[in-house]
């Protein structure tokens, strides 16, 4: 059965959303039946895959927070507050919504019947992704006033000032579901996606608004950031050597000034690796969820773009491990804790930063 039908454009959609029903697309699209007859080598699968996705991100997503937490070297650096604000919402994905399809897939008609169930984890979904990435825009925004705008730094980014723009970023995302809770959208159950989400077709103006405000905006502003920053940076260090080269034709060799030090671009290295993660996990959702207007894609192409989606919020963890050293003895120094059981003596996470002391962190 088509979706949208002649009554409903798509122009009439994004005007007047339509009253679309709990399990609007469960009946709409007719895959209820391929729901309750699927093969269960196909449901293994998508079991498998979120299963493997909530293990890994309820051990890494808390071990961030953690290491941010015991070692002092991070702990005073405000800017980790938006590493920890990542950190909560990706384990939000992990601890509660990546569970929500792993019981709705092993407990047929666990989503589709328990209403208040379904719309919890469809808005807990929709926040906590959403913030992940604003959370990473946050970060951009940091290191580019850290590296561009230096003199007006230290006022900004004050540790209360940072603490409200965190929590901020939760209001923020609370917006962009908001919609759902008012008519102008809907929390579903979307029978191809083997969850709980937004009702992306029968309040397609709403899909506008989620992608514009929860993707492309956030994404404009970390890509700007990105490029606003690194050419700031190619200019100061194309100065610094033509300052150096100055100084050598005149027979003198001179450091120079501090102020006019090369800038360490390791951090803003790590957090362009965390962009382009989430970029390449979440780009083929977006498109599938934009272009798909007659809910015609196979529903093995929506859950595949599901799985990657969600696994983003596993993998940051492990990006800070592999590119910052800080993190990285963070990690061990933890693990060897809690595998001795000094945990609850305190000195064991509070071990010396000296080694750190070499490496730009967050």
């Amino acid at each position: 059965m088509d979706t949208m039908t002649g009554q409903h454009s798509v122009a009439e959609e994004f005007i007047t959303p339509t009253n679309a029903s709990f399990t609007g697309l469960t009946e709409r699209d007719e895959s209820g039946e391929f729901l309750h007859g699927e093969r269960d080598a196909f449901r293994a699968v998508l079991v498998t895959f979120f299963v493997l996705s909530m293990a890994w991100g309820n051990i890494g997503n808390p071990l961030v927070m953690a290491t941010i937490l015991t070692r002092r070297k991070l702990r005073q650096n405000v800017a980790n507050i938006f590493i920890f604000n990542l950190a909560i919402a990706d384990f939000c994905v992990t601890s509660f919504v990546d569970l929500s399809y792993v019981l709705g897939n092993l407990i047929p008609g666990l989503l589709m019947e328990n209403r208040v169930f379904c719309s919890f984890a469809a808005s807990i979904c929709i926040i906590s992704c959403t913030c992940s990435l604003w959370s990473i825009t946050a970060i951009s925004i940091n290191r580019y006033i850290c590296v561009a705008k230096s003199s007006i730094y230290q006022r900004v980014y004050t540790r209360r000032n940072t603490l409200l723009m965190a929590v901020a970023l939760w209001l923020l995302c609370f917006m962009i579901d908001f919609p759902n809770f008012v008519g102008l959208g809907a929390h579903i159950f979307d029978a191809k996606k083997r969850g709980c989400s937004f009702d992306r077709l029968g309040h397609y103006g709403y899909t506008l608004y989620f992608i514009g405000m929860g993707v492309v905006t956030p994404m404009t502003i970390v890509v700007v950031c990105y490029i606003k920053t690194f050419l700031f940076v190619k200019a100061h260090n194309t100065k610094i050597q033509a300052w150096k080269s100055e100084s050598a034709s005149m027979g003198r060799i001179m450091a120079p000034a501090p102020s006019n030090k090369p800038i360490d671009t390791r951090l803003l290295k790590t957090v362009v690796v965390i962009f382009i993660v989430f970029l390449a996990c979440w780009t083929p959702y977006t498109i599938i969820v934009l272009s798909d207007l007659h809910n015609s894609y196979p529903d093995e192409l929506y859950v595949a773009a599901i799985i990657f989606a969600h696994a983003n919020s596993s993998m940051n963890s492990i990006v800070y491990g592999i590119m910052n050293r800080s993190f990285r003895e963070g990690y061990k120094r933890l693990i060897r804790s809690l595998t001795r059981g000094h945990l609850c003596n305190g000195n064991p996470l509070q071990g010396s930063d000296d080694t750190d002391n070499r490496t730009s962190n967050m």
